[in-house]
Formats: structure tokens, C-alpha cells, sequence
């Protein structure tokens, strides 16, 4: 599991992780809290795949003919 959190990226990795712990004390403390933490959630995962893709694309053009 620890491996699986490094190689997804330290940065992204911890914010989502903070994103599941709000959204666990959010369903205890605040449920109309519930939709928002989770779209936020939603978009953070997007954002950082399009991220991953972009950076992937990057290395792939820097290393020529691939």
C-alpha cells in the first residue's frame, strides 16, 4: 500500500488523503458538507490525472523517437 501511495505522486497523494479524512469527519460532523468535500475530491483526482498525463506526454516528446 505504502508503495502504491509513493508511485501515485507524494503531492497528490496527501491532498487526496486529506480530502478522505474531511470527508469522513464531514459525514460524522457536518453531512451537508458531504457533496461538497466529494466534488472537491472529484476535481483534485482529475486535475492531478490530467497532471500525470501532461507530465507523461512531456517525457515522451523529450525522448524523441518512441
Amino acid at each position: 500500500m505504502k508503495t502504491l501511495f509513493i508511485e501515485g505522486g507524494q503531492f497528490g497523494m496527501i491532498l487526496l488523503t486529506l480530502e478522505l479524512v474531511l470527508l469522513i469527519l464531514a459525514a460524522w460532523k457536518a453531512p451537508a458538507w458531504v457533496k461538497e468535500i466529494g466534488l472537491l475530491a472529484i476535481s483534485t483526482a482529475i486535475i492531478y490525472d490530467v497532471y500525470g498525463y501532461y507530465i507523461a506526454c512531456d517525457v515522451i516528446q523529450k525522448a524523441g523517437g518512441i
